[in-house]
């Protein structure tokens, strides 16, 4: 599939800003570490290194901005991965939710109680639910058929599960009184 002009936008923009934040942090760890550090610490020497430090307040505090820029960086790092952590651990999710759909679809499929629409739209749903997110787990270049999966099942994933819901609000809570 062709690479779109937005889609080089992106990686570009993403590109710069991996690029520009990797050099802040070098230049910041190269700074705090391979300077400072170097200057004000003297290893196996706490009295020298704390007298260092204490003349070297301004120095000092320079090498702790230092560490929490490199901090910031990896914390923005890390919060990108988490987040896509969730939407790969999401998207599992809705896999599992499809199955559970499937088996409820075909149980309100079964029974005389529950319109038949509502469990063809269950059976859909279910569907879709499977094909979409096994599609965005392990096709995931294929974004713009994903999309397309989505406008097509979104009524009835929409209209199913709602449609259930409410169904089980005002009809099927009068059936168990009956039962």
């Amino acid at each position: 599939m062709a690479t779109s002009v937005r889609e080089l936008s992106n990686e570009r923009k993403s590109a710069l800003t991996a690029g520009t934040l990797l050099i802040i942090m070098a230049l910041a760890a190269f700074f705090s570490y391979g300077f400072v550090h170097r200057s004000l610490v003297m290893e196996g020497d706490a009295s020298t290194t704390f007298n260092n430090i204490l003349s070297s307040n301004g120095l000092f505090d320079a090498e702790i901005l230092g560490w929490i820029i490199i901090l910031i960086e990896q914390i923005q790092s890390l919060m990108m991965l988490f987040l896509e952590a969730f939407e790969f651990i999401w998207s599992i999710g809705l896999i599992f939710f499809g199955g559970h759909l499937l088996i409820v679809g075909y149980v309100a499929l079964k029974s005389d109680s529950i319109p038949k629409v509502i469990s063809i739209l269950l059976l859909l749903a279910s569907i879709g639910y499977i094909v979409i997110h096994l599609s965005k787990t392990f096709l995931s270049q294929y974004d713009g058929v994903i999309a397309i999966l989505n406008l097509v099942f979104a009524i009835p994933m929409i209209a199913g599960e709602l449609g259930f819901g409410i169904w089980l609000l005002l009809r099927g809570a009068k059936l168990l009184k009956r039962a």
